[in-house]
């Protein structure tokens, strides 16, 4: 929007300087006039976009994301993973996992499984919460919208790291829509977890803050948040996970990071509050949710997770064995969804 001497003036330029070369980009791109350059700009921008779009439906040919609409206009976003026709699974997602690499998600095709990604309440494209509802409420809300729209009756729902409690919590208030739930690399109630047991400093120091002091929350999320920004999300990812080598070669994949990406840019579409929303129920003691749960909880935990021992796990599901057990992945880390999904497959669907 600036003119031409303006341009100079802030570029320490001179006028004549810069109408050199604007006239060479006219003459270049083959506008006529500073409109026409304008006009031809956006039309490849828009060209642009659209191809951004193209590419990612090319690099995951097993993906299909669409928004689906609730009474009052409500948006919420969806991301179907697999075959569109095979076995349904809603899965909702933590602030680390949104999609899944193609690998994963070739082989959710290939068992004939529709694995429904549902963006939470601020999350992604999903509009936030309207003032007449919990945030709980208009979580289940927004899955049985979903349901309904795509004609599933019940199906087992998935949960993932820090989004385990809400599990629990769609367990107790919509039990009929529910085969099973499987929380992959869960989180246990507060009272159950050990800080000295995980190798990542950013999740400890939430763990031991996030209950005593909003303002330590907040400024542990956005803390490491520009730490993200700051070194990129391969080193991130390697700080927060141990020493699996095989979680540490495919956390280091184009492919995996690139995921991760996504999860975090959707958690943050709506600034920060979405993160400290679930930061703040997983590290909380949230013991009456498992209480009030109506659904039977399946723990798929790798032996070598770096956030979470498998015995605290088991000590959990011991206190709980009416709603909880465990199922421990031999050579498994964090990263299950890649390394063992027929292993994930199996605990959703099995008999």
């Amino acid at each position: 929007g600036y003119s031409l001497l303006e341009i100079a003036e802030q570029r320490g330029r001179s006028h004549a300087t810069l109408r050199t070369q604007f006239q060479a980009i006219l003459n270049k791109s083959g506008a006529r006039t500073q409109a026409e350059l304008v006009r031809n700009t956006l039309a490849v921008s828009g060209f642009a976009t659209e191809s951004d779009d193209i590419s990612e439906a090319l690099r995951h040919p097993d993906r299909k994301t669409l928004n689906v609409v609730r009474p009052g206009g409500r948006c919420i976003e969806i991301t179907l993973a697999g075959d569109p026709a095979g076995q349904p699974a809603i899965f909702v997602p933590s602030f680390t996992l949104y999609t899944f690499p193609n690998m994963a998600e070739a082989n959710f095709r290939r068992a004939r499984v529709c694995l429904i990604s549902i963006c939470r309440p601020g999350f992604g494209a999903t509009d936030l919460c309207p003032a007449d509802e919990t945030y709980e409420q208009c979580m289940a809300n927004d899955i049985l919208a979903v349901m309904r729209q795509l004609e599933i009756e019940r199906c087992p729902f998935l949960m993932h790291s820090s989004s385990s409690p809400f599990g629990f919590q769609l367990g107790a208030m919509i039990p009929e829509k529910i085969t099973r739930i499987v929380a992959l690399s869960g989180f246990v109630p507060r009272r159950y977890f050990i800080v000295s047991e995980t190798s990542s400093p950013w999740a400890a120091a939430l763990f031991r803050t996030s209950s005593q002091s909003v303002a330590f929350r907040r400024f542990l999320v956005v803390a490491g948040m520009k730490m993200l920004k700051v070194i990129g999300s391969k080193r991130f990812v390697a700080m927060q996970l141990g020493d699996n080598p095989r979680d540490a070669v495919l956390a280091a994949s184009p492919e995996f990071l690139s995921q991760f990406d996504k999860a975090i840019q959707a958690t943050l579409a709506n600034g920060t509050d979405a993160m400290m929303t679930e930061i703040a129920l997983g590290n909380s003691d949230w013991v009456g949710l498992v209480e009030q749960c109506e659904v039977p909880v399946t723990y798929l935990h790798g032996a070598h997770d770096p956030f979470i021992k498998t015995d605290t796990i088991k000590d959990f599901a011991r206190d709980f064995s009416t709603v909880v057990d465990v199922h421990e992945v031999a050579g498994g880390g964090a990263l299950l969804p890649l390394t063992h999904t027929g292993a994930l497959l199996k605990a959703l669907f099995r008999n």
